[in-house]
């Protein structure tokens, strides 16, 4: 194999040491001498970190792409691969942080790390357990040579072992030890590194080792990508005249390799090889399944989405089985039949019911206080401050006592049977007493007094509240049944699960945001929905047991759901996002019977079970979190528009960010500002983009504004050539997956305050004169047209709250008729076919026919005057120097309030220059607007070439039924105004201190009233004035 016939490209990195590919080829990890980085293909950086760095040894991928695993300095670690944070692993994979070694099972199952102690540890990442293969020398290397099959080097030996079963089937001795491994699993080959040689074995159970090729200090081998070679990279440049070439099946890379992750070779076929001290070079052999442009597009999108997505804490990869916690076997207390136990919330006891009695623990199990209820209880629920408990007697007895669980005195009894449960509003929901209740009961606690009663008209199950107390739940005849606090009424839940028996148990996740239904036992699966939508999120087992066991317990963060096994003697644990048991709890040894109820203990440290005796699980893992999940700062949606339209301008700025600052430049209500931005509130452009008042979709316009040129990181800018719409699609699919912790940067408050100051009067008055609705259909408009705002005059604040006003027609609306009468007459779109315009006769018979489907015939009406508002209109603006200063502005702001109101009527309107009357604007739209400011001439005014425009303008602007547009001169008092014609509207605007009169048309102040404002304008849009 000769890599100089390859296509290669280089990776720039100082000194690298170790890199990892991708399994779809489209992206690098590169360790070198400044840390661990992540490159795209076309190297382009995602992410780095400082560590860890020059000191890595190997770096293993798994088939997933989503993190890989680094052996460094003693450690072995997790990365997620789109956001380069670290992962948790077990503690028991690295107790002594002596690792020299990984490699992970051609499924990514597996994770074996070798010790410089002899013992190598497996990782089941599914589970989270570590096996240990217990051996005595160093570990060199590992290589998986099938599902449970695997390769351990060590200074003298080569040995094979059979992982699952903790056996070591074969030794080979090496003479001169082994430095490095690598598996062909297509020709089921293992290749061997020594000091200076490189061997061979073609059967692990009984083949031995064959040279195949003499190496000077083989650094790193793997095998090419066709399994025909073994690529060896040398850690020492071979002397002259040698360097690289065949030596027999081993084909030498010459350089300076000097870790086992020097080489790479991905499933995709690339190769890659750490030789050169600046760069990594990538090799890309004629049959390598390198992604397509298109996937590779696809693929840069979704990476740039999962680290948009991190900052405000969500996450498109379900929560990594390997942080499933370990559950340490059971230490059931001294025997005694209970019949109910109950955590303390405040994690410092627990209560349990034995007979009639009732006891309190506490944290070390010594009792605090007895209860005699004087009847069998057989349920027990706590309120969540741990004030009250409710013991519910036997179903056929009926009763529930409430007792003060500081003290362990009687607060009252009320009628129930059994499932008792606590509101936080102090309320006990029960079902009504007997063995087959069709009602659920609601008291007040503080007085027993019943302030609810809900039939169920098919039997009801156990009944829970949802953790705010705002919802009430019942599990019911193959659907849970759900009613509102306060008012009792029956609200939205899930449908009818298809062919269900009816439910027994049910329990809201700690978070609120699931609710897990079981069938009565051993009928089916327990299904789990999402409170949010009432969708079924997972099918998970199909547990056996008592009809009314509370024997489905969450986990404190809601991640894992625990179960009664088909059998109800063992229990089982359930990863509620991946839908997969990830472990079963046997039942121990001194207890009997089957499953009664279970219970996490709110820090999540500890499992209770209650078979005939209770039993305690130890657990180990990261389940302690019981806080509900953080909201998204603004709807998914509107996340996803705003980073896919900053993506597309190229802004380097975090989603957590970008929604601060959306929260910024609002009025704050709904959507508080982040701590970290509350410095800029005082800041006066943030305060002039405050008071603008747009609402949240124009927003998006400020934001791309303000971060266009923020300096940041580049996993935080969208690939290049990608739009909008296609980046907001990755950004929503990620922005709607998993709940995780956010992991955000720091806020850059310097360099936003210089950002906010470069927002200057010209640009406050830009976004003034575009208005919310053009920003809000296209947002990136201001940033586009920030480079004219030198152009704009700048506009005071009270100027530019006059373009907010808005005028009306006083002469629409009139009524019409077609009788007789002295009424002028005029035209109509509807009538009766006797008023039709004789002229619409002579139309063609196809035109004919499409105006009358269309509306557009013409009719003979009397009415008192023709819609003045419907009207187009050409504003001849004044743009000469007699008309720039104050004077100017304000002829703008007349002009822009008139142009205005003709576009959000849909009515024509041009705009005419006297400086330059050739150069017509139209302005269709809020975004054209930006013309009527941007004008400006130094040559003198040429009204005559203007109304010669006008003249040719008219008849294109004319319409059949309003007839044609409107005229209205902007200019300064001075402008005579000859040759006009007579419906010429002329408005005037007069120096400041000089005011004067005119006789053809009206004058303003350069500093106008508003009301004086609107009353001219409005005559002017009512042809009046």
């Amino acid at each position: 194999m000769n890599l100089a016939e390859f296509r290669s490209w280089a990776i720039e990195a100082d000194r690298p040491v170790g890199v990892g590919i991708a399994p779809d080829g489209s992206c690098f990890a590169v360790a070198d001498a400044a840390g661990l980085m992540l490159v795209e293909d076309d190297g382009r950086m995602l992410w780095r970190r400082p560590e860890p760095g020059p000191s890595v040894t190997e770096i293993a991928w798994p088939p997933s792409g989503d993190r890989f695993f680094v052996c460094e300095n003693g450690w072995v670690r997790e990365f997620d691969t789109d956001t380069g944070e670290e992962g948790v692993l077990p503690e028991a994979l690295n107790p002594h942080f002596d690792a020299t070694a990984v490699a992970l099972s051609a499924d990514g199952g597996l994770l074996a790390a070798g010790t410089a102690r002899g013992p190598v540890r497996i990782l089941n990442r599914a589970t989270g357990e570590v096996q240990v293969l217990h051996g005595f020398d160093p570990v060199t290397a590992l290589a998986w040579l099938g599902p449970a099959t695997l390769a351990v080097a060590t200074a003298g030996s080569l040995q094979i072992w059979k992982a699952d079963q903790r056996t070591l089937i074969r030794t080979l001795l090496v003479r001169d030890g082994v430095r490095a491994l690598s598996y062909a699993p297509g020709k089921a080959r293992l290749a061997v590194a020594g000091p200076s040689r490189v061997q061979v074995l073609a059967d692990p159970r009984a083949g031995e080792l064959e040279t195949v090729g003499h190496v000077r200090s083989p650094g790193a081998i793997a095998y090419a990508p066709d399994e025909t070679a073994v690529l060896a990279a040398v850690t020492t440049p071979p002397p002259a005249g040698t360097a690289g070439g065949e030596r027999g099946a081993v084909t030498v890379i010459a350089g300076h390799v000097r870790a086992r992750a020097g080489i790479a070779v991905s499933p995709s076929g690339l190769i890659a090889v750490c030789a050169e001290t600046a760069a990594v070079t990538v090799y890309e052999p004629p049959g390598a399944a390198r992604l397509l442009r298109r996937d590779r597009e696809v693929s840069a999108r979704s990476r740039w989405a999962a680290g948009m997505a991190r900052t405000v804490g969500r996450s498109a990869a379900p929560r990594p089985a390997s942080r499933i916690p370990v559950i340490a076997e059971a230490t059931p207390d001294p025997p005694e039949p209970l019949y109910a136990f109950a955590w303390s919330p405040a994690s410092d006891g627990w209560y349990a019911a034995s007979g009639d009695t009732l006891t309190r623990h506490g944290p070390g199990g010594e009792v605090m206080w007895t209860y005699d209820a004087g009847v069998l209880l057989a349920d027990l629920a706590v309120s969540g401050d741990g004030t009250v408990i409710a013991a519910a007697a036997h179903h056929d007895i009926g009763i529930v006592h409430l007792i003060d669980a500081a003290e362990g005195r009687p607060i009252g009894r009320v009628p129930g049977g059994q499932s008792p449960a606590l509101s936080p509003a102090a309320l006990l929901a029960v079902p009504e007493p007997g063995g087959d209740p069709r009602a659920v009961l609601v008291y007040r606690v503080a007085d027993g007094r019943e302030v609810a009663r809900r039939p169920v008209p098919g039997g009801t199950g156990r009944v829970a509240w949802s953790p705010d107390g705002t919802r009430l739940a019942a599990a019911a005849d193959g659907r849970p049944v759900i009613w509102s606090a306060g008012d009792w009424r029956r609200v939205a839940g899930p449908r009818q699960i298809s062919g269900a028996p009816p439910l027994g148990q049910i329990a809201w996740s700690p978070d609120g945001a699931y609710l897990a239904v079981a069938p009565v036992a051993g009928r089916g699966p327990v299904t789990v929905f999402e409170t949010a939508t009432w969708t079924a999120h997972a099918r998970l087992g199909a547990p056996g047991g008592f009809a009314w066991a509370g024997s489905l317990a969450w986990s404190p963060d809601s991640r894992l759901l625990l179960l009664p096994g088909h059998d109800a003697e063992a229990m089982e644990l359930w990863d509620v996002g991946a839908g997969v048991k990830v472990r079963e709890m046997a039942r121990p040894r001194s207890c009997s019977g089957t499953v009664w109820q279970a219970a996490w203990s709110p820090r999540g440290d500890a499992v209770a079970v209650l078979y005939d005796q209770l039993a305690r699980y130890s657990v180990h893992g990261e389940v302690t979190s019981a806080s509900r999940p953080e909201p998204l700062p603004f709807p998914a949606e509107l996340l996803a528009r705003l980073g896919g339209i900053c993506g597309e301008a190229r802004a380097r700025a975090p989603l957590s960010l970008l929604a601060g600052l959306l929260a910024l430049t609002g009025q704050g209500g709904d959507h508080p500002v982040p701590r970290e931005l509350l410095p800029l509130c005082d800041l006066r452009a943030v305060k002039a983009l405050r008071a603008l008042r747009w609402p949240l979709d124009a927003r998006i316009g400020m934001v791309a504004l303000l971060t266009a040129d923020l300096p940041g990181e580049d996993r935080f800018a969208a690939p290049a050539g990608t739009g909008r719409y296609d980046l907001a699609a990755a950004l929503g699919a990620v922005l709607t997956a998993t709940q995780v912790p956010p992991v955000a940067p720091p806020v850059p408050v310097a360099e936003l305050t210089r950002a906010a100051e470069r927002l200057d009067d010209r640009m406050l008055s830009l976004l003034t004169i575009l208005g919310p609705e053009a920003v809000q259909a296209d947002p990136l408009l201001p940033l586009r047209l920030r480079g004219i705002r030198h152009r704009l005059s700048p506009l005071p604040p009270r100027q530019r709250r006059l373009l907010g006003m808005r005028l009306s027609m006083t002469e629409e609306g009139q009524a019409e008729g077609r009788g007789g009468g002295d009424g002028r007459v005029g035209l109509s779109r509807q009538g009766d076919l006797p008023h039709l315009l004789p002229s619409q006769l002579a139309l063609p018979e196809e035109v004919f026919l499409y105006r009358l489907a269309h509306d557009q015939l013409l009719y003979r009406t009397r009415r008192g005057r023709l819609p003045a508002g419907n009207r187009g209109t050409i504003l001849l603006l004044d743009d000469t120097p007699p008309a720039h200063g104050q004077v100017g502005v304000t002829l703008r702001i007349c002009a822009h309030l008139l142009a205005t109101s003709m576009i959000e009527r849909s009515c024509p309107c041009a705009l005419v220059p006297l400086g330059d009357p050739m150069a017509v604007r139209r302005l269709d739209r809020k975004a054209d607007l930006v013309e009527v400011w941007r004008l400006t001439s130094l040559r003198p005014a040429d009204l005559g070439r203007a109304l010669d425009t006008v003249r040719t303008l008219t008849p294109r602007m004319t319409d059949d039924l309003t007839g044609p547009p409107r005229l209205v001169l902007l200019t300064h008092p001075h402008q005579k105004v000859t040759g006009a014609p007579g419906d010429l509207h002329v408005l005037r605007v007069h120096y400041p201190g000089r005011r004067v009169r005119a006789a053809d048309g009206a004058v303003l102040a350069p500093d106008p009233d508003p009301g004086e404002l609107r009353r001219v304008l409005n005559a002017v849009l009512s042809d009046g004035g």
